[in-house]
């Protein structure tokens, strides 16, 4: 019964070797054919290693809009750093022509303008209003 164990254990730890032996990272950034990150879009540069969609951010608050202008081989050393044109990863800007109006802005509220891009403009309560305190 020991010995079964044993052989098991064996074939088990032979079998994970085996997938990790299955893959090929020339850069030896983690990325690559067949490795447990994901595919390398260059395998031969450790810096760059994943695909990444970007959109147009005019107003340069990184929250782009519209549909993707670009898809490149993005990545530094395994820490994305963000680009410092008119490129966004995200586009979640409801007006890209002002960069006072973008997801991270705080609403304010009754004014006629969607500050935070939620949708809609923020109201003040009917309580709010007689007990602003």
């Amino acid at each position: 019964m020991k010995t079964g164990k044993i052989l098991l254990t064996f074939l088990i730890l032979l079998a994970v070797n085996f997938v990790s032996a299955d893959c090929i990272d020339n850069d030896n950034d983690g990325y690559g054919l067949g490795c447990e990150l994901g595919e390398d879009c260059n395998d031969n540069n450790s810096l760059t290693f994943r695909w990444m969609d970007f959109y147009l951010d005019e107003d340069h608050d990184i929250f782009g809009t519209g549909e993707v202008i670009q898809t490149t081989c993005w990545g530094v050393g395994g820490y994305y750093i963000y680009p410092l044109d008119e490129r966004s990863f995200n586009n979640l800007d409801c007006d890209d022509l002002n960069r006072h109006i973008n997801p991270r802005i705080k609403e304010i509220p009754d004014n006629g303008i969607d500050e935070n891009c939620d949708g809609r403009d923020g109201y003040i309560s009917y309580f709010e209003y007689l007990m602003p305190f």
